[in-house]
């Protein structure tokens, strides 16, 4: 007899996921959430940064802090006048100020709403594979590879 779907661990995983996902997604925009990556004995800082509903990823050549893994959540937004009188692409808040003369390329960010349709389909075909094989229907045949 097969386990009901909702004892499955497959199903729960992919609930906390899609729940982690919307709730990232709600916080992008109201707060800033920086990830940064500083190798040991590296001058390029790789950072991953969580805003205006999309998902930006740079490179930082003037690392400010400490070799590791670093994580920052910001405060609330400013007033979107604020904002767009600072004139940025990136709505950064001055953390990894960059030094250089040359005004930096505007950044392309992912909207972040682009990954929950992908997480719906990979859990759906996750949880079909899971019924398939409960069933018994994806046994290979004798003969396969």
């Amino acid at each position: 007899m097969p386990r009901p779907l909702h004892k499955s661990l497959s199903f729960w995983s992919g609930v906390l996921v899609l729940i982690a996902l919307v709730a990232a997604w709600i916080d992008s925009h109201k707060h800033e959430t920086y990830f940064s990556y500083l190798p040991s004995g590296a001058r390029t800082c790789y950072i991953a940064s969580f805003s205006e509903g999309k998902l930006w990823i740079r490179s930082d050549s003037h690392p400010y802090g400490t070799a590791g893994l670093h994580f920052y959540h910001g405060p609330p937004y400013e007033p979107p006048e604020l904002i767009s009188s600072i004139g940025s692409s990136y709505p950064g808040s001055g953390l990894f100020p960059v030094t250089s003369s040359a005004p930096e390329p505007p950044t392309p960010g992912i909207p972040l709403w682009t990954f929950l349709p992908a997480h719906l389909a990979l859990w759906s075909a996750l949880l079909y594979y899971r019924h398939r094989r409960i069933k018994g229907g994806t046994t290979p045949p004798s003969g396969a590879l």
